[in-house]
């Protein structure tokens, strides 16, 4: 085998963001034998990358809280007022922008309004009102269309 501590640097720095079989492939090495030097060497395994995001834990809500919460806004988008049977919870402030999974921040939306949000959230200097005007008008001009 070649030069191990210069094997093990380009392992090391490798590792970062290649699997085991990828780093193989670039040193010309099998995935055993890279897996059995990460190993002797202490090398940490690659931590997979979430998308954009950092994880957070699942909260299971309990589905009568989660239907007393749709009865509050009337069974009925938050955004456009539809009363429609296919209501989806939306997140008003997004996971991607910090947002979380518990009951204060979900919301019930159509899925036209939820698709149309996407990731949207309000600008520095915007109330929730404008905010909503906003999405609204997006929905208006998009169905004009």
């Amino acid at each position: 085998m070649r030069n191990r501590k210069k094997l093990v640097k380009k392992i090391r720095k490798l590792k970062e963001t290649l699997s085991d079989k990828a780093i193989g492939r670039r040193l010309g090495l099998s995935k055993d034998q890279v897996f059995r030097l990460r190993k002797k060497h202490n090398i940490p395994k690659r931590v997979p990358q979430t998308a954009g995001r950092i994880r957070r834990p699942k909260v299971k809500i309990p589905y009568e809280k989660l239907q007393s919460k749709y009865e509050m806004f009337g069974n009925s988008c938050w955004i456009c007022g539809k009363n429609d049977e296919k209501l989806t919870s939306d997140h008003v402030k997004p996971l991607s922008k910090g947002g979380s999974n518990w009951l204060c921040n979900l919301r019930p939306a159509c899925a036209r309004c939820n698709s149309t949000k996407d990731n949207k959230w309000r600008e520095k200097n915007e109330s929730l009102s404008q905010f909503l005007l906003r999405i609204k008008l997006k929905i208006l001009n998009d169905i004009q269309i």
